[in-house]
């Protein structure tokens, strides 16, 4: 070969590997972020607007006072968008929402988006009345959990009313320490992953 070819055929090699290893970290990626529990049916997904819209709307109306800490929040702004709520337009196109089906039926979500280079903020997590203490929202959570730190986060940030106990419990289980309550009666979390 002469000069020429071998100076890019090395740069073809070169390239070839860098998509290989690409390839296989996002391959990773995803697989992780679509964790299958095959023994009971259950599997968490993205969200899928025809089978999921009506759900989270749904769960957001039912339990408003417990989930929403937002003025003047809108779900199908959240939805279409992508973004917390209106005034966080600074995370337009970054929330992700994940669900939890049960044998293909929503019976919870949560979301997240990042909060800057270092954290990310679980904004939602809501299970269906009828699919309650099953262990799903510590599947969401553990979930959102490795999905985060796949993506370079090491802090997680999330907030519930001083009056959730059970979310409390659940939060400080699995390794989340209670920044601040707010006069208003919002307690602050953090974990570190």
């Amino acid at each position: 070969m002469n000069k020429f070819f071998k100076k890019y055929y090395l740069y073809i090699l070169l390239v070839l590997a860098a998509a290989g290893v690409l390839f296989f970290r996002f391959e990773s990626f995803f697989n992780l972020t679509e964790t299958i529990h095959q023994n009971s049916g259950v599997q968490i997904t993205s969200f899928v607007d025809k089978r999921d819209r009506p759900f989270i709307k749904r769960l957001i109306d039912e339990d408003y006072y417990w989930l929403v800490n937002y003025p003047n929040f809108d779900v199908d702004f959240m939805l279409d968008n992508n973004v917390p709520a209106k005034d966080k337009m600074q995370y337009l196109g970054k929330l992700n929402i994940k669900i939890i089906t049960e044998d293909g039926k929503p019976a919870g979500f949560l979301t997240y988006f990042p909060e800057n280079f270092m954290a990310a903020k679980i904004q939602f997590v809501a299970i269906d009345k009828e699919a309650r203490n099953k262990g799903y929202a510590k599947k969401l959570l553990e979930n959102a959990f490795a999905e985060i730190k796949a993506k370079g986060y090491r802090t997680v940030h999330l907030v519930t009313r001083s009056t959730n106990k059970p979310a409390i419990n659940l939060y400080k289980n699995l390794g989340f320490e209670i920044l601040e309550t707010d006069p208003y009666g919002v307690v602050y979390f953090s974990k570190n992953l």
